[in-house]
């Protein structure tokens, strides 16, 4: 008697897992020039400026993969620039500025560490994903021990352009520090199947397979 082909059913459940987990690629900043303002290019054409305050590394690039934070597999930006910005002990503001009208942008940071608090005060924004970061009323606040992926990631719905930049102010104690930090299109929610879900498929696949298999077993 030959044996049920459970490798193919367990391959395609795999597959169809897997699928599920697919990294959404969002539009992102191509930071290319480093100081106090930084700048970069977004979407090709919108030049984007960043003030920020002057403490540390503050306006310095560096190459980060956003994807690659835990919390944010699901999503895979299309630069890996990054921009550090800056805050001292009291309110910080980081302002950036377009050179044309843009909306609905999701803001990623990381670095950050225990005693930092960002106020998104004024702004129609959700939180999305964070690792050691939680929201509290309009802020998030940091409990995270300054590596790479202690950060967070938040959508902000609203009309930015050359008039109306994009404000946040961060709340240090301590003394002065620094965080990562660049923009991105909106990140939709990640959908992800319930394991029953999982299940039902595995059991319509290996269904077929298995009517499969008795139609090769009879005509063997």
């Amino acid at each position: 008697m030959k044996k049920l082909p459970i490798l193919l059913v367990a391959l395609v459940t795999v597959a169809i897992q897997s699928s599920s987990y697919g990294a959404l690629i969002l539009d992102s900043v191509n930071w290319t020039t480093a100081g106090r303002p930084a700048s970069g290019v977004f979407l090709g054409t919108n030049n984007i400026t960043l003030s920020t305050a002057a403490t540390g590394n503050a306006g310095q690039l560096f190459t980060f993969d956003w994807g690659g934070m835990p919390f944010a597999a699901g999503y895979s930006t299309t630069s890996t620039s990054a921009v550090a910005i800056g805050y001292t002990t009291g309110l910080s503001t980081t302002t950036v500025s377009f050179s044309q009208p843009i909306s609905s942008l999701a803001l990623w940071f990381n670095f950050i560490d225990s005693g930092t608090t960002f106020n998104f005060t004024g702004l129609n924004w959700s939180f999305v994903a964070g690792q050691n970061a939680f929201q509290s009323g309009d802020t998030v606040v940091s409990t995270g021990l300054n590596s790479p992926n202690d950060g967070f990631l938040i959508n902000i719905d609203g009309s930015f352009g050359p008039s109306a930049p994009l404000s946040f102010s961060v709340a240090k104690t301590g003394g002065g520090d620094t965080a990562g930090f660049t923009l991105s299109g909106t990140a939709p929610p990640l959908v992800v199947p319930e394991p029953g879900t999982w299940a039902a498929a595995a059991l319509l696949v290996g269904g077929a397979a298995f009517i499969r298999w008795r139609k090769r077993a009879k005509n063997s």
